[in-house]
């Protein structure tokens, strides 16, 4: 689960991030068009002005018109795709689509030469990237694996101990405990048991050497063979 939201946060910042950059870049685009959209319309003005005084002809009027239709198409075209990003930014940052105050990038992309270290980069990488710690956590879960499957074909050395309650008697049930023949009576099986006085304890090692064991040999090279495919493509990834 930590790493799925790792990964939700790291590619929510990277869409922001990228999203911003390109409403920025929206922005100085409508800005561009917009300039150029005055600067066609004053020469519309001025060939309009030359044409009533017949200093030029109708087709060089009609020129200057055409061209300032296209400088306001594309300084619209350029307001929509402004608008367009904006609204992908709201709601990637939860705001409400229908506000109608306009969001407008404040800070202009860096000029200045950037130059980064390429190992901490890299150990950067290496420590945060969620593919890399997923595949590495995958890597410890089947090593542990490996590790309880090998204890199944291993030789075993357990100690073990008992203590024991022992009944005697003729009888399995029954009132007399009286035999006729000890002091403590044993003619009832579990009145003898629940006296407590036939006890035995033991202690000693058990030594056990597993045979064949074909099935558990091959889970465990089978699990060799899948931590040897998963350090392989941890490699590649990093």
């Amino acid at each position: 689960d930590d790493l799925i939201h790792g990964r939700i946060e790291r590619d929510l910042v990277r869409d922001i991030g990228e999203v911003y950059w390109e409403t920025y870049l929206a922005w100085q685009d409508y800005i561009a068009e917009r300039e150029a959209a005055t600067s066609t319309q004053r020469l519309w003005e001025f060939a309009k002005d030359k044409f009533a005084s017949g200093l030029v002809g109708v087709v060089d009027e009609a020129q200057a018109e055409d061209g300032l239709y296209e400088a306001k198409a594309r300084r619209d075209q350029s307001l929509s795709v402004f608008f367009q990003n904006e609204a992908r930014l709201r709601r990637l940052l939860g705001l409400p689509i229908d506000d109608p105050q306009i969001l407008f990038p404040s800070d202009a992309p860096i000029e200045a030469e950037v130059i980064l270290s390429r190992d901490a980069c890299l150990q950067e990488a290496f420590t945060h990237r969620v593919e890399l710690r997923k595949q590495k956590t995958q890597v410890q879960s089947l090593e542990l694996q490996l590790c309880a499957a090998r204890n199944l074909v291993n030789p075993r050395l357990d100690f073990v101990s008992g203590y024991r309650l022992n009944g005697f008697g003729d009888n399995l049930l029954d009132d007399r405990n009286a035999d006729n023949v000890t002091t403590d009576g044993y003619n009832s099986a579990y009145g003898s048991l629940f006296r407590n006085k036939q006890t035995s304890w033991d202690l000693g090692l058990e030594y056990t050497i597993p045979l064949w064991l074909r099935s558990e040999r091959a889970q465990v090279r089978q699990l060799e063979l899948r931590i040897a495919k998963a350090r392989s493509a941890l490699s590649a990834q990093e």
